[in-house]
């Protein structure tokens, strides 16, 4: 037995390691299902996309908010599996990865085996998966050229529906029918 460490622990047998600490990295592959890496870096960048002077204003209604935290959040998934892949061998990023837990059980002579296997996609799959939904969600928030000429139109059709006197009109409609309906305060 060894004398105890610094903290305090002390080792069961030679070459035991310590146990790992909080907030340790050592299962961490490349962080792309990790919420402690991907939600500080897609509140990131969100934040650069709202402080950013090019960013359409329509982007800092409250309406466009979940949409924007959907689009930041496969951003950051995205950056992350690309940092890792990075430098890495073509086979490792391309490689599914499965994994097979076995239990094996007797009883009255029979001997039962379950196994469950666990499938894991590649990394270049998942990061098709994420390009692909930042692309869509990029789309729909009006982040590329094509797209935000549509949803420029849209906002703008939109404003001038709320302002005409179509509007208006149609809010007396409403008023008159809950009145002779017997709903109105009058």
């Amino acid at each position: 037995m060894s004398a105890a460490g610094e903290d305090g622990w002390t080792p069961e047998f030679d070459g035991q390691r310590p146990p790992f600490q909080p907030e340790n990295q050592a299962a961490t592959v490349h962080g792309g299902r990790s919420e402690r890496h991907v939600g500080p870096l897609a509140a990131r960048i969100a934040a650069e996309l709202l402080a950013d002077p090019d960013t359409p204003p329509h982007l800092n209604e409250p309406l466009f908010a979940s949409a924007i935290q959907a689009w930041s959040r496969a951003e950051a998934v995205c950056r992350l599996l690309w940092a890792w892949i990075e430098g890495k061998d073509i086979i490792a990023t391309l490689t599914d990865l499965a994994t097979t837990t076995e239990d094996e059980e007797t009883s009255k002579g029979k001997t039962h085996r379950r196994s469950v296997t666990r499938h894991m996609p590649s990394v270049l799959e998942m990061l098709r998966k994420y390009e692909a939904q930042s692309a869509n969600l990029r789309g729909r928030l009006g982040l590329d050229p094509a797209s935000a000429a549509k949803v420029g139109r849209d906002l703008a059709a939109r404003r001038y529906m709320d302002a005409t006197p179509l509007q208006a009109a149609l809010a007396e409609i409403e008023k008159r029918r809950a009145l002779t309906a017997g709903n109105g305060d009058d």
